[in-house]
């Protein structure tokens, strides 16, 4: 599997199975992140009514359904963010978009696990930018509760989710800079006013 699981560093066996992950960011010193969930489809094959009822509602409510992913959690460190380096964080051989497509490119063909209600992580740093070092932008998979095996089939709610995200990231940076920041901003003030600067259990991040 490409490299985008966090590292387990502990689990612990007891009546209810606990495991520990890295903190992936712990190498930034004031990293922007993202959670982007992924998939039209957030409830597991095996789940109660009243908990597809549940996701249902959620899905509908979010761009789930119409775009396949949704974002379910931001945090910016920038009072005043801006789109500004947006082609230096997600363009790139080591940008973010390059490492949506490797991540891409194994769930074309793994058939072992479908994971329902996952999310990528987002994360970048500005500092180095501004600096004139190379960007620090990363994406990893969280979110495991959910994962079921594949049983030889292709997971496509992932997949078809996923395909919609780089498409939304590649016709950003197929834009003039202008459009690009344009498009960027408009997609900030739209999280924003739906209210996506809270976590999906209305926590704030």
């Amino acid at each position: 599997m490409v490299n985008v699981a966090p590292k387990r560093w502990l689990s612990i066996q007891c009546s209810h199975p606990i495991q520990a992950f890295q903190d992936v960011v712990s190498g930034c010193c004031n990293p922007s992140i993202m959670d982007i969930k992924i998939g039209s489809r957030t409830w597991y094959p095996e789940a109660s009514n009243e908990y597809i009822e549940k996701c249902l509602k959620k899905d509908r409510k979010s761009t789930s359904v119409s775009l396949g992913f949704r974002i379910s959690g931001l945090q910016i460190f920038e009072r005043n963010p801006d789109c500004s380096f947006a082609h230096s964080v997600y363009g790139g051989s080591a940008g973010i978009l390059a490492q949506l497509l490797d991540l891409k490119a194994w769930f074309e063909y793994q058939t072992i696990y479908h994971f329902y209600s996952c999310s990528v992580l987002m994360f970048c740093e500005k500092e180095p930018l501004l600096e004139g070092r190379a960007s620090v932008a990363g994406i990893k998979l969280i979110d495991f509760a959910h994962v079921v095996e594949g049983k030889g089939v292709i997971d496509h709610n992932f997949l078809g989710g996923l395909c919609s995200l780089i498409k939304f990231v590649s016709e950003i940076l197929d834009s003039s800079d202008e459009s690009a920041a344009k498009a960027c901003d408009q997609s900030l003030q739209l999280g924003i006013q739906e209210d996506i600067i809270s976590t999906d259990n209305g926590q704030n991040q």
